[in-house]
């Protein structure tokens, strides 16, 4: 299992790549369009892990989501406060 964090600007969708203990694996960036998030989903899938990833942003997140969706991503609904 990976962990990703991802932050989205309006520019970029920077990531970065945890594994297991917390250590970096990778860091980078990709268009926040949709050829930029499948060229990351490809670069991501070719390490042959489960990666969960979080998404910070103020504005996008529901297109970033739903494209990582169509590119074979699962994905689960944030808790949300009461």
């Amino acid at each position: 299992m990976l962990y990703a964090g991802l932050d989205l600007s309006r520019k970029r969708l920077d990531f970065h790549l945890l594994d297991r203990e917390g250590v970096t694996v990778e860091v980078g960036a990709a268009p926040p369009d949709a050829d930029g998030l499948h060229s990351l989903m490809v670069r991501l899938d070719r390490r042959g892990e489960t990666i969960r990833a979080a998404i910070e942003s103020m504005n996008g997140a529901r297109f970033v989501h739903d494209r990582l969706e169509l590119a074979g991503c699962r994905s689960r609904s944030p808790m949300r406060r009461r």
